[in-house]
């Protein structure tokens, strides 16, 4: 059964050469690329997004995490953050940010100039990792993911080849770097997403 027109694509005439097939475009805009707006305000960037989000949703949910009981092997249900909690959270975890490039790496800087700078991630999916990579847009860093499945070398050549000074990561991805730290000059503060032992405060 052949969709109703409304869901249809538009085929742009005279779009096909030799070696490309045709141009589809959408039939509400099918005589142009630019997106028609939606609305009087339009979001520049990810964390004006979020931004847009906090205002229109504060209180509903946004991340969450199941707890593990590892006696008994089972997770349990999901518990979630709302939008302007999670809000809060990023916004203190950049100022936590913007406070360790100012103490560990540029402390001759004006604190105006400590933006656009990397800021590696190194963790699974966790609802830290997402509050982390917020924060650091928030102040106008740039993350730069690493992941185990590239390897201890390629780990060492991204962090040199971004110049990675602060690395965000979860508590045993820790061990690894510092097995490499002779080899990463330009790493100058490690921030742990997981506590360190019992004694250690929760925020």
């Amino acid at each position: 059964m052949p969709y109703p027109p409304s869901q249809q694509s538009y085929r742009v005439p005279n779009s096909e050469e030799p070696g490309s097939s045709y141009i589809i475009r959408n039939l509400e805009n099918k005589d142009s690329l630019e997106i028609p707006p939606l609305k009087d305000y339009y979001a520049n960037n990810v964390f004006e997004i979020l931004q847009e989000s906090v205002k229109a949703t504060p209180n509903k949910d946004f991340l969450g995490r199941r707890s593990y009981n590892r006696e008994q092997n089972t997770f349990g249900a999901y518990e979630f953050i709302t939008y302007q909690q999670a809000y809060e959270r990023i916004l203190n975890i950049g100022s936590g940010l913007v406070h360790v490039y100012k103490k560990d790496v540029l402390p001759d800087a004006d604190i105006n100039s400590i933006t656009r700078l990397p800021l590696g991630m190194y963790s699974i999916n966790r609802v830290e990792w997402t509050l982390a990579d917020y924060a650091g847009v928030s102040q106008n860093f740039y993350s730069v993911a690493l992941y185990d499945t590239l390897g201890a070398d390629s780990i060492e050549y991204i962090m040199n080849h971004a110049n990675i000074q602060v690395l965000v990561c979860s508590l045993d991805k820790v061990p690894k770097i510092l097995q490499l730290r002779e080899k990463l000059p330009m790493l100058k503060a490690i921030i742990s997403l997981d506590n360190f032992g019992p004694n250690t405060p929760p925020e």
